[in-house]
């Protein structure tokens, strides 16, 4: 199915500056409902930010290589970060105590992970991509949990965005962002495998190219457009509802936040600008949060942790 740019469909929702924290490519939205507070990453310069989304009040930690994304666990002010090279452990509590659990994916040279969920059993679904020449087909899907470590789904993407498990954990949404394709695979009964693969909404370039997304309780699909100064708001069916302009170019990742779940939070990158596009798009890098959307979110899944990883 395809979601076709119409200006009709375009809302013009207000959108403010949540947080200038000017980010070269901020991105891994999440929001932690028990310390109530909005995560994200600056992948790039591997930093961590924990944001207060009513004062704005930020605190950040520097990690030595690539941070992709965080996920939360059932343990509070611990989660499971996925690095350039695999995933840790990290306590808020204790930085500098990092613990490995993984780092068997992507073990390509010059991949790095991008992008990633945890379902409602507490497996994480992650992605990677080529660092260094992101057009490269070397992107793979993956699932990991403490009993059966790493698994490889499909493979052969550019940059794998995404990945979320629908409302009713039937199905898992992946963007091929540099494709532009948003892929829909069936879980298995088992919700460890996927299968019937299929192309769920198709972008083109003149629309912006889909990069982070989440659902809300409505079953719509929000993605964000990487180039398109936005985010499309998709129904059940893969239709295009709204897109909503967002005043910077490169648009990252999108999640909804605070303690009704109510407040939709947008993540946006610096990155690959002229002066002129960082001109145009002052607030390239910054958090902002649509208002008036009239949607509610869905709160993230945690990873299920194994014990001898605390």
């Amino acid at each position: 199915m395809t979601a076709l740019a119409s200006p009709s469909l375009s809302a013009d929702l207000p959108c403010r500056t949540l947080c200038s924290i000017k980010a070269e490519l901020g991105e891994g939205l999440l929001w932690d409902a028990q310390r109530k507070r909005l995560l994200m990453t600056d992948i790039l310069t591997g930093r961590l930010l924990e944001i207060d989304i009513d004062s704005s009040v930020t605190r950040s930690w520097e990690f030595d290589q690539a941070l992709a994304w965080i996920l939360n666990t059932q343990r509070e002010g611990v989660y499971v970060l996925g690095l350039q090279s695999g995933l840790a452990l990290f306590n808020i509590e204790q930085p500098s105590n990092l613990k490995w659990i993984n780092q068997d994916f992507p073990g390509q040279p010059g991949c790095r992970l991008n992008d990633a969920c945890a379902d409602a059993r507490g497996q994480v679904w992650y992605g990677s991509m080529n660092s260094t020449t992101p057009w490269t087909q070397d992107g793979q899907l993956a699932s990991f949990t403490a009993s059966q470590g790493v698994r490889i789904h499909d493979s052969d993407f550019t940059v794998t965005n995404g990945p979320v498990v629908s409302p009713d954990g039937l199905y898992l949404y992946l963007n091929d962002t540099l494709q532009g394709t948003v892929y829909r695979y069936r879980l298995s009964t088992s919700g460890d495998g996927v299968c019937e693969r299929e192309v769920f909404a198709q972008f083109d370039s003149t629309q912006g190219y889909p990069d982070g997304m989440c659902f809300d309780t409505q079953g719509h699909l929000w993605v964000a457009l990487w180039g398109g100064a936005s985010l499309a708001e998709l129904n059940p069916e893969g239709s295009l509802l709204r897109r909503v302009p967002v005043p910077a170019k490169n648009v990252t990742n999108v999640c909804f936040g605070g303690p009704e779940l109510d407040r939709l939070i947008v993540s946006t990158a610096a990155l690959e600008m002229s002066p002129e596009e960082r001109r145009h798009y002052p607030g390239s890098g910054d958090v902002f949060e649509v208002m008036h959307h009239g949607r509610i979110g869905l709160p993230p899944h945690s990873v299920t942790l194994d014990l001898p990883w605390i």
